[in-house]
């Protein structure tokens, strides 16, 4: 899954939002050197994974207040609403995600 570093800026909502060009993340995350997200069939099979670490592609940007953000486009993975989606800071371990 690609993540597009445009499209969120530091007055979007934090979370995960759904919109026409694809689903908008933002998250907090000062103290980071890297934030990624990873979601959907991906986040599942990373928690089975040992040694499982971020693509690139799934990175998000700092947006230069402490939150980091990105697009993931419907081309590249399209979540459903109750899609399950996890953003990492640093240290790659990743828990299953919760039960639906």
């Amino acid at each position: 899954m690609a993540v597009d570093q445009g499209g969120v800026d530091r007055t979007s909502a934090m979370g995960a939002t759904i919109r026409d060009g694809g689903t908008g993340f933002r998250t907090w995350a000062p103290n980071a050197s890297a934030v990624f997200v990873v979601a959907g069939d991906r986040l599942t099979g990373a928690a089975k994974t040992p040694g499982w670490q971020p693509a690139a592609q799934d990175a998000l940007a700092p947006l230069g207040d402490g939150s980091w953000g990105g697009v993931l486009s419907p081309t590249s993975a399209r979540l459903e609403t109750a899609a399950p989606w996890r953003p990492l800071a640093d240290r790659w371990t990743v828990l299953p995600p919760p039960p639906r």
